[in-house]
């Protein structure tokens, strides 16, 4: 987490509706804090399973990134933005779905470390995936 992430109070925003938390609790709120984006990281692990294919991420050269922009609310500066995609699949019910998301990475420290990540993503289809009875195995 330290190696991403500054030291001081880090935060992690996953963009959606909050009355999606109860099938998605990482939805809709920013965690804070290296303990806040710990308890984020295991919210989405325990709700989610992702594939990401080896191209889900642009070449560098096409990452969006202003060394100077500035986020309200964070106090260092610089801004990447990228879009990335992959499979997604609902742990509870079996259901999956292909996704784009965007990432917004902001405020970085001298390291390189990030202040703020803030994700968008396809929350509906989540929720779709969340709603539907479980999966039958196929064996």
């Amino acid at each position: 987490m330290r190696t991403f992430f500054v030291a001081e109070s880090p935060k992690i925003t996953e963009h959606g509706p909050g009355w999606a938390r109860k099938k998605l609790p990482f939805l809709g709120q920013t965690f804070q804090g290296h303990d806040g984006c710990m308890q984020y990281f295991e919210h989405l692990a325990a709700t989610l399973r992702m594939v990401l294919p080896e191209d889900a991420f642009p070449p560098d050269e096409q990452l969006c990134v202003d060394a100077d922009a500035r986020v309200e609310g964070v106090e260092a500066s610089g801004v990447v933005c990228v879009t990335g995609k992959g499979r997604f699949e609902v742990r509870a019910t079996g259901w999956g779905w292909d996704e784009s998301f965007i990432y917004r990475l902001s405020g970085f420290d001298e390291d390189g470390r990030v202040t703020h990540w803030e994700i968008w993503a396809d929350p509906l289809s989540a929720m779709e995936a969340a709603r539907r009875p479980v999966q039958e195995s196929s064996s």
